[in-house]
């Protein structure tokens, strides 16, 4: 009911009395034992500011009740006027004493002609104005008699609420002074609570379990908040008025709406961080994205622009806490530890933050207008409550547990040891087989020192990524005429070099025994080849096996003509001459593999020059990971690593390819086989 009642006020302020009958402005204090609310109807002087001597001869524009914005009766939010009431006092031996709110923005409190209190400097334009936030409390001296003339000149220029919108009170001295130190001690016990409860948070963060340690930090930023918040609200006794007298209006007001705006997050945060499988997400950002927002216009915009956004927060309480509330119920339906005490506390909180919402909009009048502070400071009991639950669970669980673990600890214990002299005995045995198949492997391929006595220089990085190797080279001479390939097939391991020997021995049969001499032709027999040995043109054989095939770049040199043919299968050939990379990109088609027919294989001329350098690689060194930046080596790179090293030995080549590549890698496992031939002409 009371969340309905904020939701109504917060959407439109309830139409308020005129009383333009009226003649006079009096007001009866009844009784001296009491505090009572000076709520008019009070005269008002619209743009003029009027002492007591010249009221009696002006005609006010209205009357009406306090509290209230003289926005809310037609008049311009920014401007100014003047208050008038007269207060009838029944006999009495103490001293009376007024409380003023901060009437917004500034003021004159005069009384029977003498100016007793004021609030900032009221002007008549905003650039003469210096508004005020300060709550006064203003003795009346005896000798004024049993009949006061109140005249309150005020202005605004700098708030989006103007006048008297907060309840001004009448009491004897001793009343005021009693409600003045119940406010401020029960201020300053909250306070010191809080200050407490943000520490005692702060410790407990060191020792809470990880998947806890984000709630303990909401906690304690929202005590924080509330630490700040307290003494500066204009509902309070505002304590830091007696630690920083000449507080700045702007400051203050900016900290009070900041206070409210951060705390909205922190409390979907909390209950999020608590119980992550209630909340929902989306409800989160949208609630972070309003308060980034209204925090940033905070900041940036003066008062009377960013006071328009305290509606829009009303209404983002009104949805925030029936949300938590309701979060927290399913929590306590589904017995999640301390979901009981957090929804109390949250109840709590709803309840009198509503509360003041309401005072602040004139809705329900309070002797004490700060109950956020009692809302906040129910919570932090509660939920301290919750906290020593959620531990005390965690306890039991941890003894019921202890007290089967020993023994599932032996039986474990034992279990594992069977299984590591397993795992030993049968890793022990892939070693074996994987170090035979790589010693095969190795004696297939042809060595490095072939290259070097075809050619001027040369070298092959060879990488594989586990023992054995998917990637391949081939080197065949005939006379004059140099083949050279470098190849990568689907697969690592032991599967991918099942593949590089099936297409080694397809090299051979092509080339080596069929006498194919163009490069072209190669690649598309080669694709025969492999289609019939791993049965892809098979309708039978090829149900439910995979498209196994390779990439290949193939280089035919026939060195008595110094001229170079080349074929590639989606590999490509690069040549650095005087440090100048050119490039021959190949067909798309696969050897093999998914695509089954309409492949086409194209071939290049290139006249070469002595000292020319050939490279030909697989993906894999461009595709690894940094070990820090989690990027790809990547094609620029290794074009700029390669035109760099070119001018030097092709053995210092291989090692400064070797370095490079651990070095950028550094912890992160390789993701792919490795294979680079150069080649010096």
């Amino acid at each position: 009911m009371l969340y309905i009642l904020l939701l109504c006020a917060c959407l439109m302020r309830p139409s308020l009395p005129v009383f333009g009958q009226q003649k006079t402005a009096t007001f009866h204090v009844k009784d001296s034992l009491e505090i009572q609310t000076l709520h008019g109807p009070w005269a008002f002087f619209w743009q003029r500011h009027l002492g007591f001597p010249d009221l009696a001869k002006q005609k006010p524009d209205t009357l009406f009740y306090l509290p209230a914005d003289w926005g809310d009766y037609g008049y311009s939010v920014f401007g100014y006027g003047t208050y008038y009431l007269q207060v009838v006092l029944p006999a009495c031996q103490d001293e009376w004493m007024l409380e003023v709110p901060n009437i917004s923005s500034a003021y004159l409190l005069l009384v029977n002609g003498d100016t007793l209190a004021k609030g900032g400097m009221p002007a008549t334009s905003r650039e003469k104005e210096v508004p005020d936030y300060r709550r006064r409390w203003v003795s009346l001296p005896k000798s004024l008699g049993d009949t006061l003339h109140i005249v309150i000149q005020a202005s605004n220029f700098h708030y989006n609420r103007s006048g008297v919108y907060l309840p001004i009170m009448i009491g004897t001295r001793a009343a005021m002074k009693q409600k003045f130190n119940r406010g401020r001690q029960w201020e300053i016990f909250v306070m010191g609570a809080l200050f407490f409860m943000f520490f005692y948070h702060l410790v407990l963060y060191f020792f809470m379990p990880t998947y806890h340690k984000r709630a303990v930090v909401y906690l304690a930023l929202a005590c924080l908040l509330f630490l700040i918040r307290i003494p500066i609200v204009n509902s309070g006794t505002q304590v830091v008025f007696d630690l920083l007298p000449a507080a700045s209006f702007h400051v203050l007001l900016r900290l009070e709406v900041l206070s409210v705006l951060l705390g909205t997050p922190l409390t979907v945060l909390f209950v999020h961080s608590l119980f992550p499988m209630q909340g929902r997400r989306k409800v989160e950002r949208l609630v972070l994205l309003l308060s980034g927002l209204m925090m940033l216009i905070t900041l940036l915009m003066p008062a009377y622009i960013y006071g328009y956004l305290l509606p829009v927060l009303y209404l983002m309480l009104v949805f925030v806490y029936p949300y938590v509330i309701v979060l927290t119920y399913k929590a306590w339906r589904k017995k999640r530890s301390g979901a009981s005490w957090l929804m109390l506390g949250y109840i709590s909180v709803a309840l009198l933050v509503g509360l003041e919402v309401l005072f602040f909009l004139g809705v329900v009048p309070l002797p004490y207008g700060n109950t956020a502070s009692m809302g906040m400071f129910l919570f932090l009991l509660t939920q301290s409550i919750a906290l020593a639950q959620i531990f005390s669970d965690a306890f039991h669980r941890a003894e019921r547990l202890s007290a089967t673990l020993e023994t599932r600890v032996q039986e474990r214990t034992i279990e594992l040891q069977m299984q590591k002299e397993y795992m030993t005995q049968l890793n022990q045995s892939m070693m074996d087989s994987l170090n035979y198949a790589k010693r095969i492997q190795t004696a297939v391929l042809p060595p490095e020192k072939e290259l070097k006595r075809v050619f001027r220089d040369g070298f092959v990085l060879y990488l594989p990524k586990a023992i054995v190797s998917g990637d391949f080279y081939w080197v065949y001479e005939e006379n004059s005429t140099v083949w050279v390939a470098v190849g990568d097939c689907t697969g690592h391991g032991v599967p991918g070099a099942f593949m590089a020997l099936l297409a080694k021995n397809a090299l051979d049969s092509v080339v080596i025994q069929q006498k194919t001499q163009s490069p072209k032709e190669v690649l598309e027999r080669l694709d025969a080849y492999l289609r019939a040995q791993l049965g892809q043109d098979d309708t039978e054989r090829k149900q439910g096996q995979s498209y196994d095939g390779m990439v290949l770049a193939l280089c035919k040199i026939d060195k008595s003509q110094d001229v170079l043919t080349f074929a590639g299968a989606e590999r490509p050939l690069w040549l650095i001459r005087n440090r100048q990379l050119q490039q021959w990109e190949t067909s798309r088609d696969l050897i093999a593999g998914y695509a089954q027919q309409n492949k086409s294989f194209d071939e290049v001329t290139i006249a070469l020059h002595p000292g020319d350098k050939l490279y030909m690689f697989s993906d894999g060194f461009m595709d690894q990971f940094n070990g820090m930046s989690r990027k790809k080596f990547s094609k620029r790179r290794f074009e700029s690593l390669l035109v760099d090293i070119s001018s030097y030995q092709m053995q210092e080549q291989k090692d400064i390819l070797f370095a490079t590549f651990e070095r950028w890698r550094g912890k992160t496992p390789q993701i792919d086989d490795v294979i680079v031939v150069g080649i010096e002409y």
